[in-house]
């Protein structure tokens, strides 16, 4: 992953400013963002499109026969500052409304578990339940349960250490599952590391093993890079399923990010520098070739 500011548990509790009373505004209405035959899906430049890309990905990816996903957004960088930012809507929140409420108008019966009782009550304040009553509940990881009318599982900011204190949230999430069975379970920007992994000395996450059953169905994690030129500027980790990984760059002056490279795989933080420099050689290669000339974007793959 990228190096840059994580957004973990403690940004729930700036999920939105409460307006009127209290509530959230209901979400937005869904559009499409670019055509499936697009290159390279558009990085998103706002709260709403960062929903509509998530619930769109999401939806995608369930009805392609995924029930096991995952949606991650990470950054407190500028110009998109997740969790942090004093925003009425933060993407956070706008996601899980946006989700949520596309979810229930299709006829699921969603719950949401968040990690504590206090982040449970303000989501109740902030997330807007009236328009699909009944069809959104809010409830506490390891206290609450699924019944059997529910459809939809969606587990907000999960959170451990990797110590055996904290086993109980790994506990919490696995009793989910096995309840859920073949229902879907969303994970909202999961920061999970297997028990074990604190006996040992690696410095990498070691993920818990049903994390491989999560598809990426959202990814947008932005962070502070130094180029491989000494210049500064946001690196920001991409993807939107169905479509590829991609990696933007937005140098220091420059107004918006550009668009890097795309690669089949999810890239460790330790593989950009060289998947950059190999983008920019075939780039060059392309320029000789062609006399000067520069071809359409390839897809690199990742060597495991």
């Amino acid at each position: 992953m990228l190096a840059g500011a994580q957004l973990g548990v403690l940004a729930l509790a700036v999920l939105a400013r409460p307006t009127g009373r209290g509530a959230q505004r209901a979400p937005a209405p869904l559009r499409a963002v670019g055509a499936a035959g697009e290159p390279e899906a558009a990085l998103p430049r706002s709260v709403v499109e960062i929903s509509q890309q998530a619930a769109l990905a999401a939806l995608a990816a369930l009805d392609n026969g995924h029930s096991r996903l995952q949606i991650n957004l990470r950054s407190s960088e500028e110009p998109l500052a997740f969790g942090l930012s004093e925003r009425a809507f933060s993407p956070l929140c706008e996601v899980l409304n946006s989700l949520a409420h596309v979810l229930a108008s299709r006829g699921e019966r969603v719950r949401l578990f968040f990690t504590s009782v206090q982040l449970a009550e303000h989501a109740c304040r902030v997330i807007n339940l009236e328009p699909l009553a009944g069809s959104i509940l809010i409830d506490v990881l390891g206290i609450g349960r699924l019944t059997r009318d529910d459809d939809v599982c969606m587990l907000v900011t999960p959170f451990n250490t990797g110590c055996a204190a904290d086993s109980h949230v790994l506990g919490g999430i696995q009793e989910l599952l096995l309840q859920a069975n073949k229902r879907t379970v969303v994970l909202i920007n999961p920061e999970l590391e297997a028990v074990a992994a604190a006996s040992l000395s690696s410095r990498h996450r070691v993920r818990p093993m049903f994390m491989a059953d999560f598809v990426h169905a959202f990814h947008f994690e932005c962070g502070r890079r130094r180029a491989s030129d000494g210049q500064p500027g946001l690196l920001a980790l991409y993807r939107r399923y169905p479509r590829d990984w991609q990696v933007h760059r937005k140098e220091a002056l420059a107004p918006w990010f550009t668009h890097v490279l795309s690669t089949r795989q999810l890239p460790r933080a330790g593989q950009l520098d060289a998947l950059i420099y190999e983008r920019q050689r075939l780039r060059l290669a392309s320029a000789d070739e062609d006399g000067g000339g520069e071809r359409g974007a390839e897809v690199l793959d990742i060597d495991e």
